[in-house]
């Protein structure tokens, strides 16, 4: 399973810009981090540290050092109208999208070429469905696209289409659905944080990626355990 990381854009004043998922790609002799579904403009850079810190405020600027809120109190005071209900549907709407993002960024696998790295788009997962549903049918002896004796067909990220063996396939398969699942199960558990709370402070502060709470870790490792 791959670790999911995240950054905060700021512009050239240090001012946040975007909360943003990040993804590492190959660039010629380089691995670099960039921004999943954002395009950084020329201006602007990431910042990793205390990143819950960033999210809690409302107009975060990073110092170079440490993140500061440069709204006054009474201006936070004023513009917040926004009832608990709010803030909570607002946070579970995060959430969800976070999830999504991270599922769709994809995992590393470790294959008998390498590691590779499989996004897990709609349209991917669409895709390894069918061809697990394909090689089921061709280890059953039924009409299948797959040709056991070439293995089955599919690309890793910025790779060619290219055969794999049974066994990479299924394990490459397996992967990728433990990920989902663990990935759409946290997100239901951290939604159940969110309906816990009672305060918009605490709600504003939950951030996906976060450690659970004893008893909804618990829950989540019995699911996942299954």
């Amino acid at each position: 399973m791959n670790e999911t990381k995240y950054a905060m854009v700021i512009d050239n004043q240090g001012y946040k810009v975007e909360f943003v998922l990040v993804e590492k790609i190959q660039l010629k002799d380089q691995i670099k981090e960039v921004p999943f579904n954002y395009k950084i403009k020329y201006d602007e850079r990431l910042i990793f540290d205390n990143i819950t810190v960033a999210l809690s405020m409302k107009k975060p600027r990073w110092t170079g050092i440490e993140w500061m809120e440069t709204i006054t109190a009474s201006e936070l005071e004023a513009l917040d109208t926004k009832t608990l209900q709010e803030y909570r549907q607002e946070k579970l709407l995060e959430i969800s999208t976070m999830c999504q993002k991270a599922i769709y960024a994809g995992v590393d696998v470790e294959t008998s070429q390498g590691i590779k790295h499989f996004s897990l788009t709609s349209e991917d997962q669409i895709n390894m469905t069918n061809m697990v549903g394909m090689l089921e049918k061709a280890v059953a002896g039924l009409s299948s696209s797959v040709d056991l004796t070439k293995g089955v067909a599919y690309h890793a990220d910025g790779e060619l289409c290219q055969y794999w063996s049974v066994e990479d396939f299924e394990k490459i398969s397996k992967e990728a659905i433990s990920f989902i699942t663990y990935q759409q199960t946290y997100c239901n558990h951290l939604s159940e944080l969110v309906k816990r709370q009672t305060e918009k402070s605490a709600v504003k502060e939950i951030t996906y990626g976060q450690e659970l709470p004893v008893d909804l870790l618990q829950s989540l490792s019995e699911m996942i355990a299954r």
